[in-house]
């Protein structure tokens, strides 16, 4: 037997076909008995007429709406509980080492959380903060679809560096993705950086760049990806921020949270604090400014 211009037994393609035959076979019988069977509520209808197609209707009708599907009729939390089930676990372990001079001397620490999942260049994410849920389910209906992506999509982050050194600079990948008008949330890095990555003589080089001069260039490409989020991400929700600051020692809060303020003309959008990225001794002042500020822009939302 020829397929596709090569030669391929037919005692391979059989089984395949007998199993695939069973299932839409099991399948057609119970949808002929569902669709045969009056609901208990239904009108008995006039004596001597068909009243199986009025039964089909009523029956079939209930199984479409979400009310007829016994796991959406579950409180969200065990639906959590079900989810995290199918996704499975995802552990993994980093190992310290403590000294460097006793090289058995180690601290291993298990960690039972996703790693973030990798997403195609064009999708407009750089990963998703999650287990990927099973395709069968999330294909199921949309209120699934979007249950099981309810993790946090990683855009690109907002730094100063030159573009070549940016992932979907102008979020034009972003723009196009067809996942956009479905997330709920976003991850966002913010990067104050005090060196800016650029391409000199065609190699990487780090030049020093001033605090006005970096939020300048991360505040306008906040502004991008607001303008990007507002137009496409019609379900976005939460809106997650990893803070990096390199210059936690200088300048003033009111200059460096101007980076953040685009993100308060969303609506219905609420803005939370994630990681913090600065010198151990700032970190308290800097976490207690960045958590008033972000509440400050969810309430404006």
């Amino acid at each position: 037997m020829a397929l596709n211009g090569k030669n391929v037994d037919k005692r391979q393609i059989e089984p395949r076909k007998r199993n695939l035959s069973s299932r839409l076979s099991r399948f057609w019988k119970v949808h002929s008995l569902t669709s045969v069977l009056p609901s208990k509520d239904s009108d008995p209808g006039t004596p001597g007429r068909d009243n199986s197609q009025a039964g089909s209707t009523q029956t079939l009708s209930t199984f479409s709406q979400p009310n007829g599907c016994p796991l959406l009729n579950l409180p969200r939390e065990l639906r959590e509980i079900i989810y995290d089930y199918l996704r499975g676990t995802n552990s993994f372990s980093i190992i310290v080492y403590t000294d460097i001079e006793a090289p058995d001397d180690i601290d291993e620490t298990h960690y039972d959380a996703p790693q973030p999942l990798q997403l195609p260049l064009e999708s407009g994410f750089l990963a998703y903060h999650g287990l990927q849920p099973p395709v069968n389910l999330s294909l199921a209906c949309q209120q699934l679809h979007a249950e099981l992506w309810d993790h946090a999509f990683e855009v690109g982050p907002l730094t100063p560096h030159a573009d070549e050194w940016r992932f979907d600079p102008t979020y034009r990948r972003l723009s196009r993705s067809v996942r956009l008008r479905h997330v709920q949330r976003i991850l966002v890095r913010v990067e104050l950086a005090s060196m800016r990555m650029e391409t000199s003589i065609g190699a990487l080089k780090y030049a020093p760049i001033e605090l006005e001069d970096c939020v300048s260039k991360v505040q306008e490409l906040a502004g991008l990806l607001v303008r990007v989020l507002r137009t496409g991400a019609k379900s976005l929700r939460w809106i997650t921020i990893d803070w990096i600051d390199e210059f936690d020692g200088e300048g003033n809060w009111e200059l460096k949270s101007s980076v953040l303020l685009p993100f308060g003309t969303l609506e219905r959008v609420r803005i939370q604090r994630n990681k913090t990225m600065v010198r151990e001794s700032a970190r308290e002042e800097m976490e207690r400014k960045l958590d008033d500020t972000l509440d400050g822009l969810s309430a404006m939302a």
